[in-house]
């Protein structure tokens, strides 16, 4: 039975042309095409859906002027790779292959192996649920925490900005979501039962939802998750899915508070879906646009 993505949504497969059945008979760029056709063929930057084609095989939009080609404003468009390269780098991240193997394999320099390792993440985040309250114009996430790198020094968590996730459990699915409205400073001031998870702090149901899940500094646990409940939070009784995240967890060495987000979603989307689906899954999501912040 197909599980849920991390909105909730039913998903086995997306609409659209499958990596075994469609790979075999095109290149990997006719591919990726197909795709970006299929998640919108449009400005990136007016949204207009007319265009016409320049000589060198650009567009230009006749409502703005902006001239683009067919990954402009996507995720596929980070990373510098080639298409037969990012679909190489798919079948990397859905084996779990590390950073730094995925370079190897590619035969490309670690940091550009890395920004596209963040590209399939932030696509993976942004795919689950509406993400642009947490991504700025760039479409990177947006920093919570203003002393993060200093964040033995602050007093208070006065101008923490940290975002709150929902985690809801169906059955064998997970779902993410973000908890609108709702800040981590919040959360640590309320007296809903909390536990440390790495740098995550995650609490027991609250508000009709079976978790909530937040990054956090030091200095933050320090003040406000002092004494841990002994008894199991919902989230450990319901399912395997903390063991699972636990130990995928443990394969990363010192994950940064401001990167939870990114794993945490993978690691929902790995559990959520088989295995044997992930690459054509993922080669879809890379293929849409970015969400602009404030739109």
């Amino acid at each position: 039975m197909p599980r849920a993505g991390l909105g909730g949504m039913r998903e086995r497969k997306r609409n659209g042309p499958g990596m075994n059945a469609h790979a075999r008979k095109t290149n990997a760029g006719e591919y990726f095409a197909a795709l970006c056709r299929l998640a919108g063929d449009a400005c990136p930057r007016c949204g207009a859906v007319k265009y016409y084609r320049l000589r060198d095989g650009r567009r230009r939009c006749p409502d703005c002027g902006y001239t683009f080609h067919l990954y402009t404003g996507r995720w596929i468009n980070r990373g510098n790779l080639s298409p037969e390269c990012w679909l190489a780098l798919l079948r990397f991240f859905a084996g779990g292959l590390s950073v730094q193997e995925a370079a190897d394999g590619l035969g490309v320099k670690y940091d550009t192996a890395l920004k596209a390792y963040t590209a399939v993440r932030l696509a993976i985040l942004s795919g689950g649920f509406d993400a642009r309250g947490i991504l700025d114009q760039d479409g990177g996430l947006i920093g919570f925490c203003p002393n993060l790198e200093n964040e033995g020094a602050q007093a208070l968590c006065e101008g923490c900005r940290s975002y709150v996730f929902s985690l809801s459990l169906d059955g064998a699915s997970v779902g993410m979501d973000l908890a609108n409205g709702l800040a981590a400073r919040e959360v640590l001031a309320s007296p809903v039962p909390r536990k440390p998870w790495g740098t995550l702090v995650f609490t027991d149901r609250h508000c009709g939802r079976d978790a909530l899940v937040f990054s956090c500094c030091r200095k933050g646990r320090e003040l406000y998750v002092r004494d841990v409940p002994q008894e199991a939070f919902y989230l450990e009784r319901a399912g395997s899915f903390k063991e699972y995240a636990d130990q995928w967890f443990a394969r990363y060495r010192a994950i940064r508070p401001e990167a939870y987000p990114l794993y945490l979603a993978e690691t929902i989307f790995r559990h959520n879906h088989d295995p044997g689906d992930l690459v054509p899954l993922l080669a879809g999501l890379l293929c849409r646009v970015v969400p602009k912040h404030g739109d």
